[in-house]
């Protein structure tokens, strides 16, 4: 079930870039040859880049744990999961579709790849979040007893966050350093 909202977070991401104006794509295009060409001319230090990527990835954590201490944050938690969809279809279609051929390999190269570990990561922690939400519900001395195994069963994903960041502070930038001569 929560692959379906991520696909259709991906299909609505698509259509969102589609449905932009000429204007706005070029805006956007502006923006991300902007940005990548002062990634690659700034060295920013890779602790720096962990730090923000770890960030990110606790705050997420952080946002879907407490979602999933209510009955009512279980449409947030799904809200989520389409988002995060909406960024990559978005993220991956502008880039196929103003560079073409050239975007497709950065988006495999660079996008992909990184999808590939933080998708079942988040899906993971989504699940924990909805089943103990769904038990919280219930209520009386299983959400006390719960909320210890909830704890305990989130820690693990987001010990491997502090890893994926780590990972994406150093091999991502020098994937993205190489590529230009290639893609952009």
């Amino acid at each position: 079930m929560l692959f379906s909202f991520y696909v259709f977070g991906i299909s609505a991401g698509a259509v969102w870039l589609s449905a932009m104006g000429s204007t706005r794509q070029v805006q956007v295009t502006g923006w991300f040859d902007a940005w990548s060409a002062g990634f690659l001319e700034q060295l920013t230090p890779w602790f720096e880049l962990y730090l923000s990527s770890l960030w990110r990835h606790l705050l997420l954590a952080l946002l879907i744990w407490f979602c999933g201490t209510s009955l009512a944050g279980i449409p947030a938690i799904y809200g989520i999961i389409v988002l995060k969809g909406f960024m990559t279809g978005f993220t991956s279609g502008f880039l196929i579709g103003i560079k073409g051929f050239r975007g497709l390999l950065y988006a495999v190269s660079v996008i992909f790849p990184a999808e590939l570990v933080r998708i079942p990561v988040l899906f993971s922690l989504a699940g924990i979040a909805l089943s103990f939400a769904a038990m919280a519900h219930e209520g009386g001395n299983a959400v006390k007893s719960g909320l210890s195994r909830y704890c305990a069963d989130f820690a693990p994903w987001v010990l491997f966050m502090f890893i994926l960041s780590l990972a994406e502070a150093l091999i991502l930038p020098g994937i993205m350093r190489w590529m230009p001569g290639i893609v952009l």
